[in-house]
């Protein structure tokens, strides 16, 4: 709109055509309030209860970590999982984490299924949980078929938030880091030793190469699973804050 001589929201013609999410973020801008579409109740009906809400962290090094990997090898190293029967039930939790000096991703792989069971949508927050459990089955076949049942399953609410929902303080973005203190101010990663996951991959890295040894290879390890356990409980307030915002 800058060629036409446009540089306000509030002057843009009403006959310039823009995408759901450009009207949603405009009439957001202008109003000041948070702005959903008309659909956000069929995209949440579509979520199947019991509901695990699944975030992975992985590890990744110029030189290789392990015996028998590549260069840059994006090694699964931990998942958290909350876990709820409706939006109204208090959720549970399960995690795991890597012992560092070793390859783990089999058990990773292995206590996943046993944590996600065969039942419930697995919510996420972008394609990168998909896209590692995707790289699982390729590494062990005889998981391939239960890991490829996760898949289907899997709920991306990115998604669900990109095609329904805008917030004036989203300020253009969609990562949660954006949209969590928009629509869950309350909550935040601010009291984390670890509050990003550049610092988590390091802190791993670091202990894999004995850079981390002693009494704080347990500090590290508790706040990695402090952080990883963050994340997922963003998911539960922000699916929770979805269903308030529909109810209003």
């Amino acid at each position: 709109m800058s060629d036409a001589g446009v540089v306000d929201l509030s002057r843009v013609p009403d006959d310039f055509e823009l995408s759901g999410v450009q009207q949603r973020a405009r009439r957001a801008a202008l109003s000041g309030q948070v702005e959903i579409a008309c659909d956000l109740d069929q995209h949440l009906e579509a979520i199947e209860w019991p509901c695990h809400y699944l975030d992975f962290e992985t590890v990744a090094t110029v030189l290789p970590l392990y015996t028998g990997h590549g260069c840059h090898r994006q090694v699964l190293t931990q998942f958290s999982i909350h876990h709820r029967n409706s939006i109204e039930a208090e959720p549970t939790h399960s995690d795991y984490l890597a012992d560092a000096s070793k390859d783990c991703e089999r058990e990773v792989a292995e206590a996943l299924l046993a944590a996600l069971g065969d039942r419930g949508s697995i919510i996420v927050y972008s394609h990168f949980e998909k896209t590692r459990i995707e790289a699982l089955t390729k590494s062990f076949s005889d998981l391939a078929e239960a890991l490829q049942a996760i898949i289907t399953r899997l709920c991306d609410l990115r998604t669900v938030i990109e095609h329904t929902t805008y917030h004036p303080k989203f300020r253009g973005s969609f990562s949660i880091k954006k949209v969590l203190p928009a629509l869950v101010p309350q909550l935040s990663y601010a009291d984390l030793r670890i509050a990003n996951g550049d610092t988590a991959i390091t802190r791993f890295a670091a202990m894999a190469k004995g850079q981390i040894a002693g009494d704080a290879v347990r500090q590290t390890r508790q706040d990695l699973l402090e952080y990883c356990k963050r994340d997922t409980l963003a998911m539960v307030r922000l699916h929770e804050a979805l269903h308030t915002l529909l109810n209003r």
